[in-house]
């Protein structure tokens, strides 16, 4: 080592894209179901036959096809904001 290289100090470098292994495995699953369920909703960027997934796209996705799990059913957030508010009805002007 010289002495040039042992006064720098290895700093982390951020992560602009993941393989499709890396992504899926950020996502707890399989490459297979991977590219079957999330590839064709995100933005992929191509370099030869590599395709790069930039961590920004996992995420998106992940809060648009988020739910909740109520007594056993998935429901959309929007069922969810209208059971807070209480159905819209005129039996508060009696």
């Amino acid at each position: 080592m010289t002495t040039r290289q042992s006064r720098r100090s290895a700093q982390p470098v951020p992560r602009y894209a993941l393989t499709r292994q890396e992504a899926a495995a950020s996502l707890g699953m399989s490459v297979d179901t991977f590219e079957r369920r999330v590839q064709p909703f995100i933005m992929v960027v191509p370099c030869g036959q590599l395709l790069l997934v930039p961590p920004a796209e996992i995420e998106r996705w992940f809060k648009a096809n988020a739910r909740y799990l109520r007594s056993g059913r998935l429901i959309g957030l929007a069922e969810v904001r209208v059971q807070a508010v209480g159905p819209i009805g005129f039996g508060r002007l009696r």
